[in-house]
């Protein structure tokens, strides 16, 4: 069995999925549609995004819109009765996923997919099996940083505008780490947030410090930053008899840093031992994974696994009450 594949926003992630999804073999044909972009590798554009939903051959959509529309095209994929496998955020609101769910709810057979990718990070996955295992003990706090630069580019895109993105650096990036937590603790409940602003943009928050706490009251301290100029991505869980941690992300500027995780353990007056793991990963690893995972499901009628419509409800019911200290 293969299907066909519609593509639409040829932005620099739909052309990695493009190129992802051309190279799995039960992937028979890709088509697209991108306003600014006619032609590539010798596919033609299709004339409208309508052109994708009324083409019956085209089993399965990939959404790499920004962020605001993308409730109104999953909609119309849900009532051509296609497969969806959409970006991250699933919208600019929980509003916009309660809609997706409760689609979804309508037509359970359509299978949907939302793009978090850092769950198939190898040492995220490292540290899930880890704290799951215990052998270190319960978890008793967690600590986490994602945050990059920008420049004068980023006023020319539609992550400048919040009409189209829906918010700042958290959304955009933080939505990560958070997805990552949720994943790695469980349900989790705002305890308090600062966001700062960019001056001339309002709601394009630049900074975000949130804290929260598990289910079972273990605190957790996120940041998210586009002011930090050295770009990092950092993940401790704190336990009763050590630190689990991960750092660096293979990503297209190759900026982050190399994928390491590290156990600190048997603290001995003041100092402890430090095992250290590096991965060697190809470039994209995380989206091809999401993509074979994505066709399978498909193929062989399995359930989503990461990335699903709960997964996407309980990320935005946080980002909804962190938002709502916005000033």
């Amino acid at each position: 069995m293969s299907i066909n594949i519609g593509i639409i926003g040829l932005g620099s992630v739909g052309l990695r999925r493009f190129e992802l999804f051309r190279d799995i073999q039960e992937v028979d044909n890709i088509s697209f549609f991108d306003p600014s972009t006619k032609f590539f590798e010798g596919t033609q554009s299709m004339p409208t995004v309508d052109s994708i939903f009324s083409d019956k051959n085209i089993d399965a959509v990939v959404i790499c819109s920004p962020n605001a529309p993308k409730k109104n095209i999953i909609a119309k994929a849900f009532d051509s009765k296609k497969h969806i496998f959409c970006e991250k955020p699933p919208g600019i609101s929980l509003a916009d996923t309660l809609i997706i769910e409760s689609l979804h709810h309508s037509s359970p057979d359509i299978k949907i997919k939302f793009g978090f990718n850092h769950r198939y990070l190898s040492h995220y996955r490292f540290i899930k099996e880890t704290i799951n295992c215990g052998k270190y003990g319960k978890p008793l706090w967690v600590r986490g940083v994602y945050g990059k630069g920008f420049d004068d580019s980023f006023f020319q895109g539609w992550r400048a505008d919040k009409t189209l993105s829906g918010g700042g650096i958290f959304l955009d990036q933080g939505i990560h780490m958070l997805d990552l937590v949720l994943d790695l603790i469980g349900d989790l409940q705002v305890q308090n947030v600062l966001l700062d602003n960019l001056d001339n943009k309002p709601a394009i928050e630049v900074n975000a410090f949130i804290h929260l706490r598990s289910h079972n009251g273990v605190p957790i301290s996120l940041h998210s930053s586009m002011f930090q100029w050295q770009h990092k991505l950092s993940l401790e869980v704190g336990t009763e008899q050590a630190i689990v941690g991960m750092e660096g992300v293979m990503s297209s500027t190759k900026s982050y840093g190399n994928e390491v995780s590290r156990i600190a353990r048997d603290w001995n007056n003041n100092f402890v031992e430090s095992q250290t793991n590096q991965y060697s990963n190809p470039d994209f690893y995380t989206f091809r994974e999401e993509c074979l995972d994505f066709v399978n499901s498909i193929i062989n009628d399995e359930p989503i696994t990461n990335g699903t419509v709960e997964d996407a409800v309980r990320v935005m019911e946080l980002v909804d009450k962190i938002y709502s200290y916005r000033q």
